[in-house]
């Protein structure tokens, strides 16, 4: 599944600590610029760079023209706290979203929910690549249709960006030969002179072939490989 381009990078803090202080080891100047947000009832700990870079809403909201701090020093946003996760993902890295699966494809009622949050939150790269559907470029999916010939061990092949689809019931079909332990050609179908020429050449220590069966099948196939050009999702 491609739900999203990179790992879920969301550092919060743990959900009883509420206490407002600063976490403890760090240098004086970098912890003054740590910020807590209550997002929904989500809290999430960035630095005010990462926020006001991008986005004028938190550039009004740090701006200290307000005393708008709740009473642990957080501050509050009236905002769906599992689509912020998202939001902070593009703020910190500039990684834009796609929320894609190989199955179900694109997830458009997540699109549309996180570009009201874009639009609320002021971030304008982030609002174009959801408004234009830009994210359609970042996927794209092959179709072929092919008549397959396997046998049984192939249908235990799984590439995660490739599902098939059988347009025909598959048609299952078993072929004996003689396997010679020579390797050599001519026997699969002679199983007596492989015999002999395993007695005139092993002496004693003659090797012998065994009878193998192998279950075919032959279906049509419907074959769906996605492809994701990852290096568009890169706001650089």
């Amino acid at each position: 599944m491609l739900m999203s381009i990179c790992s879920r990078w969301i550092h919060r803090t743990r959900p009883n600590a509420d206490n407002g202080d600063r976490p403890t080891g760090l240098a004086p100047r970098f912890a003054d610029s740590l910020i807590t947000l209550l997002v929904g009832e989500r809290r999430f700990t960035t630095n005010s760079e990462t926020l006001t870079e991008r986005s004028p809403f938190f550039s009004a909201l740090l701006s200290g023209r307000w005393d708008n701090k709740l009473q642990d020093g957080s501050y509050f946003v009236d905002a769906d706290g599992d689509l912020f996760e998202h939001i902070l993902r593009y703020l910190r890295r500039g990684l834009l979203p796609v929320f894609y699966d190989n199955v179900k494809g694109h997830d458009y009622n997540l699109y549309m929910a996180l570009l009201q949050e874009a639009k609320y939150f002021g971030i304008l790269r982030l609002e174009k690549w959801l408004e234009n559907k830009e994210y359609l470029k970042a996927v794209e999916v092959h179709h072929t249709v092919s008549k397959q010939n396997c046998n049984a061990d192939d249908l235990s092949i799984i590439e995660s960006n490739v599902t098939k689809e059988y347009l025909s019931a598959p048609l299952w079909s078993t072929q004996s030969y003689w396997h010679c332990p020579h390797d050599i050609p001519e026997h699969a179908k002679r199983q007596r002179a492989c015999q002999d020429y395993s007695l005139a050449h092993d002496h004693h220590n003659a090797t012998t072939g065994r009878k193998v069966t192998v279950v075919s099948w032959d279906a049509t196939v419907l074959r769906k490989e996605t492809v994701f050009n990852d290096h568009l999702c890169l706001d650089r």
